[in-house]
């Protein structure tokens, strides 16, 4: 038995080839055929009928594998073999990442050198400066006072006569 992850360790041995099927076409270089997997997974052209019916059913590869793939399971299970298969391409993606920072004539290669500076510490450093003001209640109704006393409103009838004591502070030019 395949080492297989818990997902794919969970569905019956006939879905289990079903996603084989369907990673090795991948790694052939084609793309997914679920018709191709199905019959790669040994599902028959027929099955038998709904709860009520003993006759057997005739089916496609092609509709039997669209019905897998509609399957949560399946889907978890092709998801852990991809991300697994991911994770050992990380190798072969650092070891290329490599090639083309020692190569200053790789059409990559400024690229590959910021990429690599970027993902190890050295990337360029940003400042993020964030400022508060405080535009809530009483903060609110001292700014609108000032403002309003600025453009010589009568704050009293902006605020419906509710104006905070606000200790206004000069200055010159």
């Amino acid at each position: 038995m395949a080492d297989y992850g818990p997902k794919m360790s969970r569905l019956s041995e006939p879905h289990q080839r079903f996603v084989v099927a369907l990673v090795d076409q991948l790694a052939a270089g084609g793309g997914m055929n679920y018709g191709q997997a199905a019959a790669a997974a040994g599902y028959p052209l027929w099955r038998q009928g709904g709860s009520n019916e003993s006759k057997r059913v005739k089916q496609s590869q092609r509709q039997r594998g669209h019905e897998i793939m509609q399957r949560e399971d399946v889907l978890d299970a092709l998801h852990e073999v991809a991300g697994k298969n991911l994770r050992a391409l990380a190798a072969v993606a650092v070891h290329r990442l490599g090639k083309m920072v020692e190569d200053p004539k790789s059409k990559g290669h400024a690229t590959a050198v910021l990429a690599t500076l970027d993902r190890t510490g050295y990337g360029a450093e940003q400042r993020i400066s964030v400022e508060h003001t405080d535009l809530t209640g009483d903060a609110l109704l001292a700014r609108i006072e000032v403002l309003a006393r600025k453009h010589g409103l009568d704050p009293a009838k902006l605020l419906g006569g509710a104006v905070p004591a606000v200790k206004v502070i000069e200055h010159e030019k």
